[in-house]
Parts: C-alpha cells; sequence; structure tokens
C-alpha cells in the first residue's frame, strides 16, 4: 500500500509519528511512504503580534 506522509521537519510530534511509522507501522503493514515536506508555521500563519508567536520565536533563536 503506498501512503504519502506530510511531516514538518520542526516539529518533534511528526518526527516521533514519523519514526513510529517506518520501524513499526510500515513493516507491519507493507507500506511504501512517500515524504512530502510542510511547514505548520506557514500553514497556520501565525499572529506575528501573539505573545505565545514572540516566545515561541525567541526559543527558536536560542537553537
Amino acid at each position: 500500500m503506498k501512503v504519502s506522509f506530510w511531516v514538518d521537519p520542526a516539529c518533534p510530534w511528526c518526527w516521533m509519528t514519523a519514526r513510529w511509522a517506518v520501524d513499526v507501522v510500515s513493516p507491519a503493514r507493507d507500506l511504501t511512504i512517500t515524504w512530502e515536506p510542510i511547514s505548520l508555521l506557514f500553514k497556520n500563519e501565525p499572529d506575528e503580534c501573539s505573545e505565545f508567536y514572540a516566545a515561541n520565536q525567541f526559543t527558536h533563536r536560542l537553537l
């Protein structure tokens, strides 16, 4: 079975789910996975004036 997997490389939840799909699900279900990139930051278009966005960007700059 062919599966398209849309992944945001910056998202830890996407990374964990991708690893689970490759290590656990794919061998058990005989899947062929096609990887597609996506940016949740651009897709969700956060309000740049929000307190959450400012804190999020601050922590990303620390990395």
